[in-house]
């Protein structure tokens, strides 16, 4: 059976990726007005000094050795660990991130940066419970201003573990802070649309999230076109894949869903427009295209030409399932 590859756990690695720099900044901003820093050793701080430099330069794997160096001299300074276990996770070193996450609270649990970097770095190794924890006292330690970010990273932590109702519950809270966050319309409207949950409240998530413009609202139409052909909305549905396509006519996925609304109308002549467009942008990956065209075909009295698309299907290795 074909089946295009596709990214693990996509819709949440695209969340949780797009929170850590914003959990970051939001943290590191509190833990300087939680308490006033003590300095470091002179040596120390020009260590310390020089691997930040190194860091907003990008050249963060050459400033890792700066930090070990500053932590041998001072190794009771959470500090150096939690800016090392930042480093590395920045690195996708995760094991060894959490590890100096670990270390920095050990000395100081008030450390907020470390549990957002850990909670992170947990998440990217699947540990699922250890990031939800980690995200949650993160929340327990910073004031409202800090939650949006960290809020919908719960919210996708809990639903990649299956607790959609508890994700829509962290969601809830983030909204009733943010009222116009965009992504956590977004987000709420995905969990409301899968499994056909609630596919109306996720038209008006997804549409107050297309409303907020934020950046990357231009595919939210894509996920509202679906919700609008679960609610038998077909119209509208076709009218947001449209929208699509006006900014990306490569996206053969689009095509090939737009056909299947068309289809549902009962406009053959169009599906089978549609699911052309599919075959010709990824003839790789065709598969689904050339079946359902030839289900179209059929429908019209033209079986010749599905027999024939059927056949393109026996040589991509799909039967349609």
């Amino acid at each position: 059976m074909q089946q295009k590859p596709r990214s693990k756990n996509n819709l949440s690695s695209v969340v949780t990726s797009c929170c850590l720099a914003a959990l970051t900044l939001l943290s590191t901003h509190y833990g300087v007005a939680r308490a006033e820093e003590h300095k470091f050793s002179p040596q120390v701080e020009r260590l310390f000094d020089q691997a930040k430099r190194l860091k907003n330069q990008n050249q963060k794997q050459l400033a890792i050795p700066y930090l070990t160096r500053a932590i041998a001299l001072a190794p009771k300074e959470a500090r150096l660990y939690e800016e090392r276990g930042s480093l590395y996770c920045d690195l996708d070193e995760y094991a060894r991130a959490i590890t100096d996450c670990d270390r920095a609270l050990a000395l100081d649990k008030g450390r907020v940066e470390a549990y957002s970097t850990r909670g992170y770095c947990h998440d990217k190794l699947d540990n699922f419970d250890a990031a939800a924890k980690d995200y949650q006292t993160y929340i327990n330690l910073t004031p409202p201003s800090c939650h949006e970010n960290a809020g919908l990273s719960l919210a996708n932590n809990l639903g990649q573990q299956g607790k959609v109702d508890e994700a829509l519950k962290a969601l809830d809270r983030v909204l009733a802070e943010f009222p116009k966050c965009g992504k956590a319309r977004k987000v709420r409207g995905n969990f409301l649309n899968s499994d056909n949950r609630n596919p109306k409240q996720a038209i008006i998530d997804y549409t107050l999230a297309i409303d907020s413009k934020f950046d990357g609202y231009h595919e939210v139409y894509a996920l509202r076109a679906t919700a609008y052909t679960r609610t038998k909305e077909y119209a509208k549905a076709i009218a947001d894949y449209t929208r699509v396509l006006a900014l990306n006519t490569n996206d053969e996925n689009v095509y090939r869903k737009r056909a299947a609304v068309y289809e549902l109308m009962g406009d053959y002549k169009k599906a089978i427009q549609d699911y052309t467009s599919s075959i010709e942008k990824s003839p790789d990956w065709a598969g689904p295209s050339y079946f359902a065209r030839a289900r179209c075909y059929k429908k019209l009295g033209q079986p010749a030409l599905a027999q024939k698309d059927l056949d393109e299907c026996k040589k991509l290795d799909y039967d349609g399932k």
